[in-house]
């Protein structure tokens, strides 16, 4: 189980860096690695990182002992033990802060109806005349006659009218 950190490159030429925890599993095909974790943007320093992966193995595998790793001295970090607790509630992103809501506000809005405008308007007369016709003239019954589904009837109906 580690962090791998993944580059992902757009097409306006920025890198993003997003970290995800990992673990190698061993298949017939040979070793493969499974996401556990997505974990958003961490800016933590390696050896950190190396806590970070310790406090996740250790809350995974809820081990009460300390994993050992050479050189290594775990310390109950608030940082690090936030975004573990994070990953595993399902936040997404809990490297990220928590944005405060804007406050909206209250009372209506002033509105001039001479400001108003309509650009490309349509109508709807013709179409509803057109549907009309169609359920007077059981055009649907003859479809469901000739083995048309409803779907297929509406899907009928639709381009019929669509035409006019």
């Amino acid at each position: 189980m580690f962090i791998r950190a993944c580059k992902n490159k757009k097409k306006n030429g920025k890198v993003y860096l997003s970290h995800q925890l990992v673990e190698t599993l061993q298949t017939e095909k040979g070793p493969r690695t499974r996401i556990l974790f997505s974990l958003g943007r961490l800016d933590l320093e390696p050896r950190r990182i190396k806590e970070l992966e310790a406090l996740f193995r250790e809350k995974i595998e809820e081990t009460s002992q300390k994993t050992g790793i050479p050189g290594l001295i775990l310390t109950a970090d608030p940082e690090l033990v936030a975004i573990v607790d994070a990953a595993m509630r399902g936040d997404l992103t809990p490297g990220k802060k928590e944005k405060t809501p804007v406050p909206r506000p209250t009372g209506r809005a002033a509105l001039d109806p001479d400001s108003l405008q309509t650009e490309d308007v349509r109508t709807l007369g013709p179409e509803i005349l057109a549907v009309e016709a169609w359920e007077q003239l059981g055009v649907s019954s003859v479809l469901a006659q000739e083995g048309f589904t409803s779907k297929e009837q509406a899907l009928a109906c639709a381009l019929v009218v669509g035409r006019l």
